[in-house]
This record gives structure tokens, C-alpha cells and sequence, in this order.
């Protein structure tokens, strides 16, 4: 059947753009594109179709790498929570699109893992709850857990920048990209930006934000001259320095009062740019020779330096006016000179002019200095070496030649033992055992709260109630007390060809035994021991500690002679 001329126009029209469909796409698609569908293809859209085969997925493929994508996501803390959550959020409707469902808890679980350390108190929240969240409720607590997060790291970036406590350099944010630069980029960087606004062109000496924050914030560190000179210098005299910004004690002598340093007073640079731990700030009061007082407020007391030290700028801006000349200078006050002072050539610094007799102390502590006391053989002396004891049993060391002659005329009335010793009623008087080992005292002290060196918190005595001589054994748990009686026992008994007859103790477990599951207190091993030796135990009445009244007033004892021996010495 032959074509109409209009059909034979119409297919030439075709033919036409067909043509040139072809050749437009052709110039579209990369080269290597271009190879891959055959020469037979003739129309454009076969082209086409040729092309998207190139092209075709697999949903099975697809499905796999979202899936992989979503458990291998890590928030790192860059960006927003929000966007990260809702990016996973995202993949799982993708997924749900591809016929693979993943719920809105385990989405939330998933989110969970993937978020980093900082988040494992907001997860071990999550874990505690009995409710459980959607995935809106999610997207709020994490928001406001990272803005919490923020703030606390905007304080303490902010407190480390500030109190420079050890006076270290900031490490680098990023080892591998400083790595990564070249050393002439990397030291024009350092030299060229400002580590306060963290912008190029200058340095933090040159900021001007640096240096009005500074003048708003005040000066938190002190940096103060510094000399190592060897030779001796007295404690209680005074040394003008002009490049001290605040005054400085090495003791605590003439303090009227003081306060702990705060944590931006803790530590003052010297000269060299070591740090010097700061003990205490207070008020110094001297007695200068002209009869004023000069006070000394916030001082700082730096028991390493070697000097007081006033600063010169401190009195300036105190009113007072310094004028120097001849090796002498004076200081004045109202156009009235109330201090004067010299040069040491030896020193190159001006000594103060002071009463050095002159100590004012309204409210200060001692700090465990050692005491020194010209008499050796004072009798206040040795009551306090030899634990506090009474003035009778010093004369009666003194009479049995163990102690050499003792001066008694400054023994006064001791306010550590009325401290240390303070007592409600009298000991009543107690029966008396004829001969020794016949009866042996026992009891277990503790747990105090310091323990000793080598962390034992209890100490167990026997005691002789005839002779009333004590053991004491230091142990660390009251189960030891069985292992210990065996070495006493061993020990008396050699040495005196005795044998223990009765042991007197309270009805604590570790001798009589412990309470079993019907509430009924058994016997022990240290009740089974002193069965199987034949001694006889005696144990007191619960409440009652004034039957076994020999060792609980030698704990007692003891504990007082300790309690007066730190309270002299002023330990914690």
C-alpha cells in the first residue's frame, strides 16, 4: 500500500529529528558512553533505552549500601545533632521505599551507638527510663544534652585559658593537618595569628580585644622579681622591690589574718617563668622605726623565696610616695615621712627600716613548724615526748635512773592534756590477779579513719592483768586476732615458763564467733583455739565494756596520749 504524500512528508519531518535527536545526544553523553550502544539502534528512543541500562540499579544493591551507611554512622560533633539525626531518619525511608522496614526503636537504639563518649551518661539516662521515646523526643533531649555539653566546655576552656596553672602551651587542635602543612605556611601561622581572637595579621601582645578584656578582668597572675642569692637573710625583715607586683612573706610571722588562695591566686610566676605555689594570702602589719605601722594587705606568703618582699607599685597605689638617693630612702605618707631604709651594696636592694622585736598576730594557725627550746631537760619537755604522762611517773622514771634530772619550775598546767583527757566519771576499782598470765585483757581498737603507712586501720592489745604489761600488734582486719594470739601466746610463754589461764574479752565475732542464718551466735575459731589449749574464756555482758575495764581504759590511754601529742603539733 502506497504512502499519501502528507504520510511521506510526516515520516521525512521524523526522520529528520530523529536524526538529529541522535546526534544531540550523542554530543551530550561522555565518550565512553558512546561505544556501548550498538550501531544497529536507529531511533532515539532506543538510544535512550540503551543508555538507561548502563545506568540500572539493583534494589537489592541499594538497599544493602543504606543499610551499611546507616550502621556505620558516627556523629563526630561537628555540625548539628538535628541534621545528623534526621539524615539517619532519612536512609530508613529510603529503606522503606526499597520494602525493607526498620522501626522507630530500633532507629532510636541506632542513633544511640552511633553517638560518641560524651553522650554515655545521656545513654545510661535512656536505659533507666521505663518509658520509651519517639524519635521527635529524641531530636529534643539530644539537642539540649549538646547544648549542656557546649556550655560546660565554654567554662572550662575558659578556666584553663585563664588560671595557666602549669604554665604549658597549647597543644596544636589537629597533629595531622599541622603535619600536613609546610613548615614555611605552618611558622607564618604561628608567628601571624593572634591566639586570643584567633585572627591573622598580629599577635595576642598586639590584640586589642586581649588587652581590654584583661583591663575589665583584672590581673590574675602576679609576676615578681625573683633573686638567688645564697646568703642567709632574716626572716623578719623587709626588702623594697620595684618589679614585684604585690608583696610577698616567706612565713606566716606578723599575719594579722589570712584566706586560702583562690584558684587564679594559686600559683605566681617568677622572672624565669618558673611557677611558685602560693600557701596563703593575709594581712602583715610592721612596726616601722619611726613608730607607723605600715599594713601589708593581700600578701602573699611563698614559704620558697627567700625574702619579704614590698612591691613599690603596691605603695604607690596605697598613697604612699618613695623617694631615693645617697644608698637611703624614705617613705612618705600626707608629705609625711614615716618609714625610712638603706641600700645593702652586698644586695643592691633597699632594707626597710623595722622593730624587728615587734610580732602582732591576731588570728593565725600554726603550721607545724618545729619548736625550738634552749632547755633540754625541761620538764614540760619531756611530759610532751613521752606522750603526755603524768608528773609523777616522770619522777618516778627520774628515781629508777632511767631519766637524768629534770627541771620542773616551767611544768604548768598542760591545756593539751585537759584537751586530750577530758573524762565523765571515775573508773571503779577492779578484782586483782595474783601472778602473772593468769589472766590476759584483749580487746580490738578501730577502724580509725587514717590508717598507717602501710594501711592498717585496727590495732589489737593484751594485756597482763597482774604486772599490766601490754602488747599491741597493728592488723589490718579483726580476723587476724586469732593468728596474733597464737604469736603472744607463744612469745609469753617462752619467756616466762608460764601458761595463760584465763583470757578476758567482749562477745565481739572475732572472739566468741559469728551469727549464723537462724540468728544464733556460734562458736568461733578463736573460742575452738582457746578450748583446745585449756584456757578458760571470760567473756563480759553486752553493753557492758566496764567488765573488761583494764584494756578498754588502755585503749583509752592510748588514744589520749595521741589526741595531745597532734593537738601540740597542730597536724590535722
Amino acid at each position: 500500500m502506497e504512502s499519501t504524500p502528507e504520510e511521506r512528508r510526516d515520516h521525512e519531518k521524523w526522520d529528520r529529528s530523529n536524526r538529529m535527536s541522535i546526534i544531540i545526544i550523542r554530543r551530550g553523553i561522555p565518550e565512553v558512553f558512546r561505544g556501548t550502544v550498538s550501531e544497529d539502534v536507529t531511533t532515539a528512543k532506543e538510544f535512550l533505552v540503551e543508555i538507561e541500562k548502563c545506568f540500572a540499579k539493583s534494589d537489592k544493591a541499594e538497599a544493602s549500601t543504606l543499610l551499611q551507611n546507616l550502621i556505620s554512622m558516627k556523629y563526630q560533633g561537628k555540625g548539628n545533632i538535628r541534621e545528623y539525626i534526621m539524615s539517619m531518619s532519612n536512609i530508613v525511608f529510603k529503606l522503606k521505599a526499597l520494602k525493607l522496614e526498620i522501626s522507630e526503636n530500633l532507629l532510636i537504639h541506632l542513633v544511640l551507638i552511633s553517638l560518641p563518649a560524651q553522650f554515655n551518661q545521656f545513654k545510661v539516662y535512656y536505659n533507666c527510663q521505663k518509658d520509651k521515646w519517639s524519635l521527635n523526643e529524641l531530636i529534643s533531649y539530644c539537642v539540649q544534652e549538646e547544648e549542656r555539653q557546649k556550655q560546660d566546655k565554654t567554662e572550662s576552656d575558659h578556666f584553663a585559658s585563664t588560671s595557666k596553672a602549669k604554665g604549658k602551651r597549647k597543644r596544636s587542635e589537629d597533629p595531622k593537618k599541622e603535619a600536613a602543612k609546610g613548615p614555611e605556611q605552618k611558622k607564618q601561622s604561628q608567628e601571624n595569628k593572634c591566639f586570643f581572637c584567633n585572627k591573622t595579621g598580629h599577635v595576642k601582645k598586639q590584640c586589642a580585644k586581649y588587652h581590654a578584656w584583661r583591663a575589665k578582668k583584672g590581673m590574675f597572675l602576679n609576676l615578681v622579681c625573683f633573686e638567688v642569692n645564697l646568703a642567709s637573710v632574716p626572716s623578719n625583715t623587709w626588702w623594697l622591690d620595684s618589679g614585684a607586683t604585690t608583696n610577698i612573706s616567706v612565713s606566716m610571722k606578723g599575719c594579722l589574718n589570712y584566706r586560702k588562695p583562690t584558684d587564679f591566686e594559686i600559683w605566681i610566676y617568677v622572672g624565669d617563668g618558673k611557677s611558685v605555689e602560693v600557701e596563703a594570702i593575709g594581712h602583715f602589719r610592721l612596726l616601722l622605726c619611726t613608730g607607723f605601722y605600715l599594713d601589708l594587705k593581700d600578701t602573699f606568703v611563698v614559704p620558697s623565696f627567700r625574702r619579704n618582699l614590698i612591691s613599690v607599685s603596691y605603695l604607690d597605689k596605697s598613697s604612699y610616695s618613695c623617694s631615693f638617693g645617697n644608698n637611703e630612702f624614705s617613705l612618705s605618707f600626707n608629705s609625711n615621712i614615716v618609714g625610712t631604709g638603706s641600700l645593702l651594696a652586698y644586695d643592691n636592694l633597699y632594707l626597710l627600716d623595722t622593730v624587728t622585736t615587734y610580732n602582732e598576730t591576731l588570728n593565725t594557725e600554726s603550721h607545724g613548724t618545729k619548736r625550738k627550746i634552749d632547755n633540754t631537760q625541761s620538764g614540760a619537755l619531756w611530759h610532751k615526748h613521752l606522750g603526755h604522762i603524768s608528773k609523777n611517773r616522770v619522777e618516778r622514771l627520774m628515781s629508777n635512773g632511767i631519766l637524768e634530772s629534770i627541771d620542773f619550775t616551767n611544768f604548768d598546767v598542760c591545756v593539751e592534756c585537759i584537751k586530750g583527757k577530758q573524762t565523765k566519771a571515775k573508773r571503779l576499782s577492779a578484782y586483782r590477779a595474783s601472778d602473772v598470765l593468769e589472766l590476759i585483757h584483749t580487746d580490738i581498737c578501730g577502724p580509725f579513719p587514717t590508717p598507717s603507712w602501710n594501711g592498717q586501720q585496727y590495732f589489737i592489745s593484751f594485756i597482763d592483768d597482774y604486772s599490766r604489761y601490754a602488747y599491741l600488734f597493728l592488723i589490718h582486719e579483726k580476723s587476724q586476732s586469732l593468728d596474733v594470739f597464737k604469736s603472744f601466746k607463744v612469745e609469753v610463754g617462752n619467756q616466762l615458763n608460764k601458761r595463760i589461764k584465763f583470757v578476758r574479752s567482749d562477745r565481739g565475732g572475732e572472739y566468741y564467733g559469728r551469727y549464723d542464718g537462724s540468728g544464733e551466735q556460734r562458736p568461733g575459731p578463736f573460742t575452738r583455739y582457746l578450748e583446745e589449749c585449756g584456757i578458760v574464756p571470760q567473756y563480759t555482758m553486752p553493753g557492758s565494756p566496764s567488765m573488761n575495764g583494764v584494756v578498754e581504759r588502755r585503749n583509752r590511754t592510748l588514744k589520749d596520749m595521741v589526741r595531745s601529742m597532734i593537738c601540740h603539733s597542730t597536724l590535722p
